[in-house]
């Protein structure tokens, strides 16, 4: 194999790992954020605000976010079963012998409640 070929492989392998490391943050979001409706959605028919911060934080510890309890915002309107969660969060993510660093703010936010339906006719 003569060099031209090794270093077409190695950037290859480069490009490959740094795109997973770069993007594998975007996708544990996009599932973090699937469970955050789920706990809106549970919350705005029936739970506690306090039920709800703590299966955000299982949430959180499961799909390995980098938020504490503090980045949390759950707010409940008990007339309308208007529910808000949203969670704040920042991912510093560094390719490999640190060639490129890229930081990604993440805000999933939720928001579930009762909705008025318009009577036909009227």
């Amino acid at each position: 194999m003569n060099l031209k070929k090794i270093l077409i492989v190695t950037a290859v392998i480069y490009g490959v790992v740094s795109a997973w490391m770069i993007g594998s943050p975007y996708i544990k979001n996009a599932m973090f954020a699937n469970d955050v409706d789920n706990i809106a959605r549970i919350l705005s028919v029936d739970g506690t605000i306090q039920k709800a911060r703590n299966q955000l934080a299982e949430a959180v510890r499961y799909h390995e976010i980098p938020a504490t309890p503090e980045n949390f915002t759950i707010l409940k309107d008990e007339g309308t079963r208007r529910v808000i969660i949203e969670v704040r969060y920042t991912v510093e993510v560094t390719t490999p012998f640190g060639l490129y660093t890229h930081v990604w703010n993440f805000n999933p936010r939720a928001e579930k409640g009762l909705i008025k339906v318009p009577r036909p006719g009227g």
